[in-house]
């Protein structure tokens, strides 16, 4: 029925604006002024070539997480010589560095990053604890239970309810001024008793130097990954200008305005497969003596597999004995140097990531209009 009232206007739905970008990659609200950024969260794999190479670095690393799924229901024994304390963080070192790997597939690099720093500390942890076996389930025991007497008594001060998280058995007196002798007041220290991450690696590279002076290949990394690995990894962790870069696409010279990545990216996806991995492998080369020494020749190839992943497929495929290695400290010829780890390749695998590698170069040139 008719009442005589003017009808409401339909509300019309909203329409999103459009956004292009401009010649010099700054994009452009139409009939507005320039903005400053835009964000964005899909996956920019513009780069057949960086996708051949992402896979090709990934399959070594599934070997070393295999060489751990080959322990699955193996009987093991605490000794002397190996703590649970190892075996716990072998296999928290194992979880993590599967989940880098889901990270790093889905193109998620810093954050794959802040995991892969964990499993160095993992490492540093059980060359330690092998190398101090007798005291090391204790100390980790008391620095587990310390932590949770802190927290049990931060929340009853708080007055906010919460589950009770004392330890079961609760420290005593006595075992409370150990752990705080080691582990200081609130339990924050290393649970070696080293004050710092930076004190506990310095005396695990000492640890690794035998008696003519020669420091193996374990304590090299250490040195050499906590100076320039871990840094990076810190960096990522924490809000830093690196960081803060890094959560940002590319975009090309000359443009005023950044495309902030809520999704995945190219960042740091490499760093990431290698922090994990060297570290899992220091943690594997100290532990398989012990659990299954029949696998330290599986540990050795993936290895080698490793090495070469991480070099140019097209020169990796066309080394001839005599010629200069490819590695960052050549010793002497190819074959003298690292040619004894075709032994250990996939050469069906590199060979289909060199078919892979041309296709890739051909799809780019002809992207780019080179090709005739």
């Amino acid at each position: 029925m008719h009442t005589g009232s003017v009808p409401k206007k339909r509300k019309q739905p909203h329409k999103p604006r459009r956004v292009q970008r401009s010649k010099v990659g700054a994009p452009k609200l139409l009939g507005e002024s320039v903005i400053s950024g835009f964000f964005s969260s899909e996956l920019r794999w513009t780069d057949p070539l960086f996708a051949v190479e992402q896979q090709r670095q990934g399959r070594p690393v599934d070997d070393l997480i295999g060489i751990a799924d080959h322990l699955n229901d193996q009987p093991v024994a605490v000794s002397e010589q190996l703590p649970f304390f190892a075996l716990t963080e072998l296999t928290r070192a194992t979880k993590t560095l599967r989940s880098v790997c889901l990270l790093v597939r889905s193109g998620y690099g810093p954050q794959a990053l802040v995991l892969a720093r964990t499993i160095f500390e993992s490492a540093l942890s059980v060359v330690w604890a092998l190398k101090h076996p007798e005291d090391t389930d204790k100390r980790i025991d008391y620095h587990r239970r310390l932590a949770l007497t802190v927290e049990a008594e931060a929340w009853k001060q708080s007055g906010i309810a919460k589950l009770d998280s004392s330890p079961k058995p609760p420290l005593s007196a006595t075992e409370r001024a150990q752990a705080e002798k080691w582990f200081g007041k609130r339990g924050t220290g290393q649970w070696s008793g080293h004050k710092s991450l930076q004190e506990f690696v310095k005396a695990v590279v000492d640890s690794q130097i035998d008696d003519a002076g020669v420091m193996n290949s374990a304590g090299l990394w250490f040195s050499f990954a906590f100076t320039l690995m871990l840094g990076w990894a810190d960096r990522m962790t924490h809000t830093t200008g690196i960081a803060t870069w890094n959560s940002m696409l590319p975009v090309p010279d000359g443009a005023v305005v950044g495309e902030f990545s809520n999704g995945p990216s190219k960042h740091d996806l490499t760093q990431a497969l290698m922090l994990g991995a060297d570290a899992y492998t220091v943690v594997l080369d100290a532990l398989l003596p012990l659990l299954n020494p029949s696998l330290v020749p599986d540990l050795e190839a993936a290895g080698a597999r490793r090495w070469r992943s991480l070099k140019e497929i097209d020169r990796l495929t066309s080394m001839k004995p005599d010629d200069p290695c490819i590695c960052d400290r050549p010793q002497g010829a190819w074959a003298e140097c690292h040619g004894p780890t075709d032994e250990f390749a996939d050469h069906e695998l590199e060979q289909r990531a060199l078919a892979d590698f041309r296709r890739a170069q051909r799809t780019a040139r002809t992207a780019a209009g080179t090709v005739q």
